[in-house]
């Protein structure tokens, strides 16, 4: 069966199940496109025509994450899936959805620690508060990979910085802090525009009457150390020699 086949057949449920009778359609996706570049685009064309249906067969985003072997690729299933997967009744229903599946699967170490990482850049701060329940119950190894950073573009996201500083009030092992200070360091300069934007989306974007993003507040990142300098200055009090944190300084001066 074809994808899109897959994907009308699938419709609007929500149902984990539905998806088994499917994974030999979701196998061959990945195989039959060896190169992540290539996939990447046929990943695209599948969510667009998701969005275009207004959410049907969005459930099997799951379906293909859970086969998907790359890193990256995996990321963005997460990212797409926790946007089009729609739960009536419940406005942040898709990105939970994600995370119970997430939580029922093990198919290679670091695909855990990719899922949370994608989803983590949606950058909504409602989403971390119950993402970060999440990131506590990983591994090192699955915390490395969420520390790794991603492609950003356009405005730098207030709830990114958010998550990954959260991510640390947490606690964590050493290798595991010093990969998510290095992945703050970099954020702002991954970002082609000098503002950093604090918002909410509407999920699934295609329920929204217009732009899919409500702005809570905006301001330059210049004033990134500003914002978030009482919580990284308890982190660097608490923290051992050779302190970290005084590197994010460095960077966002």
């Amino acid at each position: 069966m074809e994808i899109n086949q897959v994907l009308t057949t699938i419709g609007k449920s929500i149902d984990f199940t539905v998806l088994g009778k499917h994974a030999e359609t979701f196998k061959s996706f990945i195989s039959e496109t060896p190169m992540a570049d290539e996939r990447m685009n046929r990943l695209i064309a599948v969510r667009m025509h998701i969005e275009q249906q207004r959410g049907e067969g969005a459930l099997a985003l799951l379906g293909l994450m859970e086969y998907e072997t790359d890193p990256s690729l995996i990321r963005n299933l997460a990212f797409f899936a926790s946007e089009l997967i729609e739960v009536k009744g419940d406005p942040l229903g898709g990105p939970r959805l994600v995370i119970e599946f997430m939580r029922t699967k093990q198919p290679f170490l670091g695909w855990k620690g990719a899922v949370v990482g994608g989803m983590a850049q949606l950058g909504d701060k409602r989403i971390n508060e119950f993402l970060l329940e999440a990131w506590t119950e990983l591994n090192v190894e699955e915390k490395q990979e969420v520390a790794r950073p991603s492609a950003l573009f356009g405005f730098v996201l207030d709830g990114i910085i958010d998550f990954h500083i959260s991510c640390l009030e947490h606690g964590c092992e050493e290798s595991v802090f010093g990969g998510i200070v290095g992945t703050i360091c970099r954020i702002p300069k991954l970002s082609e525009k000098p503002i950093v934007a604090d918002m909410e989306r509407i999920l699934p974007p295609y329920i929204a009457d217009g732009m899919p993003i409500v702005l809570k507040s905006q301001y330059p990142k210049s004033q990134l150390l500003m914002k978030f300098r009482e919580r990284l200055e308890k982190l660097e009090e608490e923290e051992t020699e050779p302190k970290l944190i005084p590197m994010i300084y460095q960077f966002w001066s």
